[in-house]
């Protein structure tokens, strides 16, 4: 059992009855802020951008019932593939999860200081209602107008690039946010060309991941199952004055 799962469960008997997700605040010194600080840090990939600066984390607990589809999704990926098959280069495909950012719009000031830790009601926050929801591939393309790997929901290692989506909307707004999201990327049909007609991954496959080369600039990993993905962590940071 993994230290996600031993915090939704620890948690349990604080649930109130039509409760389905809490956002706490996570100490620097613990490893899921460092977690969260390297892999921000690392993926910015874009050197042309001001790198960022971590101001604070909410982790995203969810409970057990809203979560329970995505792990039975989870399980059903592992099941079309015990024993792990071998894969035409000579690796072995096993369970493939990823821990990977998206960037979306936030028309409230959540997670802008500790006074502002809960989610808001406006249909207009894209942020608080997948927090709330977790994903609809219904809303893919919402926030842009090229789906480069057809309906789904995008994400990407490369929090530069998830950067490029963040859009703070209200006025006093003045840090910027990413969600990281667990990701049950399975087996991965890795392309560097644009496929836009696709409404599901190839035969065979999980998700769609987009190599930099060809169309491509930056890495970003497409699925297309709603229950494929929760968000699980809410980063938000400022870029660091030259």
């Amino acid at each position: 059992m993994d230290m996600y799962m031993d915090a939704m469960i620890d948690s349990s008997c604080l649930w109130k009855p039509d409760e389905q997700v809490k956002l706490v605040s996570l100490a620097p010194d613990t490893f899921e802020y460092l977690q969260v600080m390297f892999l921000l840090d690392s993926g910015w990939s874009n050197y042309k951008k001001t790198r960022p600066r971590l101001i604070r984390v909410l982790k995203i607990i969810r409970s057990s019932h809203s979560d329970e589809a995505y792990f039975i999704y989870q399980q059903i990926v592992h099941l079309q593939h015990i024993p792990p098959i071998l894969l035409t280069d000579g690796s072995r495909f096993d369970l493939n999860e990823s821990l990977l950012f998206h960037g979306t719009t936030r028309a409230c000031l959540l997670g802008e200081d500790e006074t502002h830790d809960d989610i808001c009601l406006s249909p207009c926050c894209s942020l608080c209602r997948i927090i709330q929801s977790s994903f609809d591939i219904k809303n893919c393309g919402s926030n842009c107008q090229f789906s480069r790997f057809g309906r789904g929901i995008y994400t990407s290692i490369c929090s530069s690039k998830a950067d490029d989506y963040c859009k703070p909307t209200h006025p006093d707004a003045k840090k910027r946010f990413l969600l990281l999201n667990r990701v049950m990327v399975g087996r991965e049909f890795q392309t560097k060309e644009s496929l836009t007609h696709l409404l599901q991954a190839p035969s065979g496959f999980h998700s769609v991941s987009g190599e930099p080369g060809g169309d491509l600039n930056y890495e970003e990993t497409v699925v297309y199952n709603n229950d494929a993905i929760r968000p699980a962590y809410l980063a938000i940071y400022e870029l660091e004055e030259d």
